[in-house]
């Protein structure tokens, strides 16, 4: 059930809710790589929705407000952690440097000794291995950037 509404999250207006926004944030080339990977695609949908965040805020070029910021922190910590992406490419995503998504990860590891929020995570864990899991095989094997 995750997994659907999450895919269906993924495919609804979420993403053309911000649309200048977005615009801007998709402006970088590295940004522009990681249009097709599905995993990242889906973990920038799922932090979104669970923090209540356009996407198009979370690609924003300025630090936005604390909430915004606190939920790009948790996106770079996903990627950093559960698809193993090199901090120097998640920067780049992000339009960041290395040190700041280092920093984020940081920052994410130190909420977790909240019960409430190391919980949440662990839940936003699940539910990106559940997508990851479900893509299928031949788009990794097609050459789909960082596909599974």
């Amino acid at each position: 059930m995750l997994l659907r509404r999450t895919w269906m999250h993924m495919r609804g207006a979420d993403w053309s809710q911000n649309a200048s926004v977005s615009r801007q944030g998709f402006g970088e080339s590295m940004q522009a790589s990681f249009v097709g990977d599905l995993a990242v695609a889906g973990i920038l949908s799922l932090v979104a929705r669970e923090r209540r965040v356009p996407v198009g805020l979370l690609l924003h070029k300025s630090r936005c407000a604390a909430d915004v910021a606190e939920a790009r922190q948790l996106a770079m910590y996903l990627m950093h952690v559960v698809l193993q992406r090199p901090m120097t490419e998640i920067g780049a995503f992000f339009g960041r440097d290395r040190t700041t998504v280092s920093h984020a990860c940081h920052c994410v590891e130190d909420k977790r000794d909240d019960a409430a929020f190391d919980s949440e995570v662990i839940r936003l864990e699940a539910a990106i291995d559940e997508i990851t899991g479900s893509l299928p095989k031949w788009l990794a094997r097609a050459g789909v950037a960082h596909a599974a």
